[in-house]
C-alpha cells in the first residue's frame, strides 16, 4: 500500500470516528452546562460586559472633569416579566452580512472560471505540440503479423450495351466474357510475437511527451489446408499460387525503422512498400513468394523482426489462429488495450510485462477470407499497451479547480466562526473578497510553476505562498496572530487533502466526502450555542436615554 493511500484511509477513518463521537461530545457538553446552571455556577449569559471604557491617559494631559469619557451602557439583568437580554448573534453578524458573504463566495466562481479557461488553453497548446511530435516521430502504431495473399481469377459474363453502326439510335445488350481478379487472404496457423518497448521523454518547449522505440520479433507457421479447401469450393476459380505474396499491414509506414528480411520456409525475403497489393490499405510491406505444390502440402514456418517508433500506444493485430503476444518495457504506468485483458501481467519499479494468449474467437474475421473483408476488420481487433504519463498536471489542475469553490466556502465559514468567537474582530466584505481571489490565484500559480518544476514541487510552492498570504492578511486584519495561524493551518490541511485526492484518483469521492463532513462537524461545534432572537410576548418599550439635568452641565 502506498503512502498516499495510507494517509487517505487515515483521514477518512479520523472523520468517521469524529462524526460518530460528535453527538456524544455534544451530549456531554449539554449535560455539563445543565449541571452548572442547576448548581448556580457559570452564568449562562457569559462573562459580564465591561462597565466602561477608560480612555488612555496621554502624557502631559490631565483628564477633564467637565467632559468625562462617555460610559458604555451597562446591560440590564433579565427580569421575570420580560424576555431576557442575551448576547444576540444578530448584534454581531446579521443575516444581511451573511448573505453578502455568501454572495461574495459565489462571485469567486468568476475568477475560478477564468483560470479554468487558461488551463484549458494551455492544455490545447500541449495537444498541438503532441500532434506536431506525432507528425514528425510517429503516433499510435499498429502492426499485423505476416499474412499470405493469393491471387485468384475467373471468367465472368457481363452484359454491356452496344450500338450498331447501321442503327446508332438503337442499343442492344450483348454478353461479354471478362476476367475477374481477386485476392484471398490466408492467415497463419500459429503466431508468437514478443515486443520490447524502450520509452523516452522528449521535451518540446515547456511540454514533455512520451515516445518509444519498439523491437518486435514474430514467428509462426502457415498451414494451407483450409485455404486449399476454400479454393476448391469455387471450381471455376483459377488460383495463382506462383504469384502469391507475403505481407504485413500497419497504420503508418513512416513509423518503421526497419522490417525484415522475413524468413519464410527457409527463404530470406525482402519486404518492401507495396501500395497496390491491397485494394484500399496502402500502408503495406510485401514480398513475392511462389507457393509450390510441395509447399502447399506442409507447414510453412516464418520469422521476422520489426523495428518501429511511435508515441502514446503500441498494438499488434492477432492474425494467428492461435496467437501468443508478450510485451515488456521499463515504463511503469501502462494501460492495456484490447477486448481481453492479459492472462498474466506484472508491474513494478522496473517496468511491466504482459502476456496474451488469444484464439481465432478473439478476432472479428475468419482464417481465410477476401482481401476486402480483411482490410475492414484487421485494425478493429488489436492488443497492446498505452504509455500513460504519470505527471499529467493539466488534467490534475482541471480536477483541482473543481474543489476551488468548496475550499473558499470552507475558509469563509471558518472566518465567520472566528468572528463569532471574537466579535470585536470582524473582517470587511472587501477583505473576504480579497481572500477568495487570493485562493483562486493558487491554481494559476500552480499552472505557472508546474510546467518547469514538476507538479509536486509546484504544488508545495503554491501552497506555502497562499498560506503565507491568506494567513498573514487575516492575522493583520483581525489583529490576531492566532487567527492568522489558524487559517493558515486550515489551508494546509485542505490543500494537503486535495493533493492526496489528485494523487489517488480512485479514492477521490471518499476523500472529498470526508472533507465535507469534517467541515460540517467543525462548523457545528463552533456554532452549537447560537440561538435565534426570541419574539417577545408583548410590545416592549426600548430603554429611553437618561435626561441630564441642566444644572449639572
Amino acid at each position: 500500500m502506498m503512502v498516499e493511500e495510507i494517509l487517505i484511509f487515515g483521514f477518512i477513518a479520523a472523520v468517521v470516528i469524529g462524526g460518530l463521537s460528535f453527538p456524544v461530545w455534544l451530549l456531554v457538553q449539554t449535560l455539563r452546562a445543565r449541571r452548572k446552571r442547576e448548581q448556580g455556577g457559570a452564568d449562562p449569559l457569559g462573562p459580564p460586559m465591561p462597565e466602561m471604557l477608560i480612555a488612555p491617559s496621554l502624557p502631559g494631559v490631565e483628564p477633564s472633569a467637565e467632559r468625562p469619557f462617555p460610559e458604555k451602557p451597562i446591560p440590564e439583568r433579565p427580569s421575570p416579566d420580560r424576555p431576557p437580554l442575551r448576547r444576540d448573534v444578530n448584534e454581531r453578524i446579521d443575516g444581511v452580512r451573511l448573505a453578502v458573504i455568501a454572495l461574495v463566495a459565489i462571485l469567486m466562481l468568476v475568477p475560478l472560471g477564468l483560470i479554468t479557461s487558461v488551463i484549458q488553453e494551455r492544455e490545447d497548446l500541449q495537444q498541438d505540440s503532441a500532434d506536431s511530435v506525432r507528425r514528425s516521430w510517429g503516433g499510435e502504431f499498429i502492426v499485423s503479423g505476416p499474412v499470405l495473399v493469393v491471387p485468384v481469377s475467373k471468367l465472368i459474363t457481363v452484359m454491356k450495351e452496344e450500338t450498331a453502326v447501321e442503327t446508332p439510335a438503337q442499343a442492344r445488350q450483348v454478353a461479354r466474357q471478362e476476367w475477374w481478379h481477386g485476392r484471398i487472404i490466408v492467415l497463419p496457423e500459429t503466431m508468437e510475437a514478443s515486443a520490447q518497448l524502450d520509452p523516452e521523454i522528449r521535451s518540446v518547449g515547456p511540454y514533455e511527451h512520451v515516445l518509444y522505440r519498439a523491437t518486435t520479433q514474430m514467428s509462426g507457421t502457415f498451414d494451407l489446408t483450409e485455404a486449399k479447401a476454400y479454393m476448391a469450393e469455387n471450381e471455376n476459380w483459377m488460383v495463382h499460387w506462383d504469384d502469391a505474396q507475403v505481407l504485413m499491414l500497419s497504420n503508418g509506414l513512416q513509423s518503421f525503422d526497419s522490417v525484415g528480411p522475413i524468413s519464410f520456409d527457409g527463404q530470406d525475403l525482402t519486404l518492401r512498400p507495396a501500395r497496390d497489393v491491397m485494394p484500399t490499405v496502402k500502408e503495406v510491406v510485401a514480398s513475392p513468394v511462389a507457393l509450390t505444390y510441395a509447399m502447399r502440402n506442409k507447414n510453412l514456418p516464418f520469422s521476422v523482426t520489426v523495428a518501429a517508433r511511435g508515441s502514446e500506444s503500441f498494438s499488434v493485430a492477432p492474425v494467428g489462429r492461435q496467437t501468443r503476444l508478450v510485451m515488456t518495457s521499463s515504463w511503469t504506468e501502462p494501460g492495456f488495450r484490447g477486448s481481453q485483458l492479459p492472462v498474466s501481467h506484472s508491474i513494478d519499479d522496473q517496468g511491466f510485462r504482459a502476456q496474451w494468449t488469444l484464439s481465432e474467437l478473439s478476432r472479428s474475421y475468419p482464417q481465410v477470407l477476401a482481401a476486402e473483408d480483411f482490410e475492414q476488420g484487421w485494425g478493429n481487433t488489436v492488443y497492446g499497451v498505452e504509455l500513460f504519463q504519470s505527471v499529467d498536471f493539466y488534467s490534475q489542475l482541471v480536477r483541482s479547480t473543481k474543489y476551488g469553490i468548496l475550499f473558499i466556502f470552507v475558509t469563509y465559514a471558518l472566518l465567520v466562526a472566528a468572528e463569532i468567537c471574537s466579535p470585536r474582530r470582524r473582517l470587511h466584505v472587501i477583505q473576504y473578497g480579497l481572500v477568495g481571489v487570493t485562493m483562486s490565484v493558487f491554481y494559476l500559480t500552480l499552472l505557472s510553476l508546474a510546467v518547469y518544476t514538476g507538479f509536486g514541487l509546484a504544488y508545495l510552492s503554491a501552497t506555502l505562498l497562499i498560506m503565507a498570504m491568506v494567513g498573514g492578511y487575516v492575522g493583520l486584519s483581525m489583529r490576531s496572530v492566532w487567527h492568522g495561524a489558524g487559517i493558515a493551518a486550515v489551508l494546509a490541511v485542505l490543500y494537503g487533502v486535495l493533493y492526496l485526492i489528485l494523487r489517488q484518483g480512485d479514492y477521490a469521492l471518499q476523500a472529498g466526502t470526508a472533507l465535507v463532513i469534517a467541515t460540517l462537524i467543525l462548523l457545528m461545534a463552533v456554532t452549537r450555542n447560537l440561538e435565534a432572537p426570541a419574539r417577545p410576548d408583548g410590545p416592549t418599550n426600548p430603554p429611553q436615554p437618561e435626561k441630564k439635568d441642566a444644572t449639572n452641565q
